[in-house]
């Protein structure tokens, strides 16, 4: 298979300084294009003996192409399905019920859970924030009404499986409406009164709720009413916010006292050589 110029002189494959024989045959083809399409549009009507060697490059190369456009229908489907089926698996882990869910599941989400709150491994809080969305698809019994959705939020929490009050346990339910994608969901403080409990212990009762610690009490509380600089978005709620059990506690200020205790390196290195020099 011979090769032209733009003069039309044949010139050897060698010069091409293509080493393989997929790249040698793209440089082949277009460069024979190139020269036809450039006869073509000069006005010169008959073909020459070299524009009769282009013309099967220039099928080659269109064989060529439908071939490599097959490949990537075929790769593009490929990746998308491969993606399709990533997004299902991680629906259906996230959206699991609580039987479901596996104990190795739950404290692989619980540690992603605790690194993103910037918390220690079974770090225990006393207030969590909780957001379920689409309820009766994620745990909650289907066919409840919202007002029954809420009240049965707050049993699942605070009740123990004989259906007597957990010690130390307290709960804030409210049934809401989405405002810009009336997706509905419980916005719900759960509390452990007493020792606080683990980011594990939460997504336990709540495997596909978005947790995360409370930080703001008095603001996280608000919210949940609807009240104070939240009463604008008191339309949302569908079933105002109710209780249950133990008055909800704040998360003490751990982190805070933790920093005027720590001592930096310059702090540390005067306070080791005043010692030196005093026994000196």
């Amino acid at each position: 298979m011979n090769l032209c110029d733009e003069n039309g002189k044949i010139i050897q494959a060698s010069r091409l300084g293509v080493s393989n024989r997929f790249g040698r045959r793209i440089r082949t083809c277009m460069n024979n294009i190139a020269i036809f399409t450039c006869r073509a549009t000069s006005g010169n009507a008959g073909l020459t003996a070299c524009d009769q060697d282009i013309t099967p490059h220039f099928r080659d190369f269109l064989l060529f192409f439908q071939e490599w456009r097959k490949f990537a229908v075929f790769w593009a489907s490929k990746s998308l399905a491969k993606k399709v089926v990533t997004f299902y698996i991680a629906t259906r882990t996230e959206t699991k019920g609580r039987c479901e869910m596996s104990d190795v599941d739950i404290k692989r989400m619980a540690r992603s859970v605790e690194r993103g709150q910037g918390l220690t491994a079974n770090a225990k809080r006393n207030l969590w924030m909780v957001t379920l969305l689409n309820p009766q698809q994620n745990g909650v019994p289907a066919g409840l009404t919202p007002d029954e959705c809420a009240e049965w939020a707050l049993k699942h929490w605070c009740l123990n499986e004989s259906g007597g009050l957990r010690k130390s346990r307290g709960a804030l339910v409210a049934y809401e409406i989405a405002p810009t994608t009336g997706t509905p969901h419980l916005q719900m403080l759960m509390c452990a009164t007493n020792s606080g409990c683990t980011a594990e212990r939460v997504l336990k009762a709540w495997p596909a709720a978005d947790i995360e610690v409370v930080r703001d009490f008095s603001g996280a509380v608000d919210y949940i009413y609807k009240r104070g600089e939240y009463a604008d978005k008191a339309f949302t709620q569908i079933v105002p916010a109710r209780a249950m059990d133990n008055e909800l506690v704040p998360n003490p200020q751990r982190s805070r006292r933790n920093k005027e205790k720590t001592l930096t390196h310059d702090s540390k290195r005067r306070l080791v050589w005043s010692a030196v020099l005093r026994m000196a």
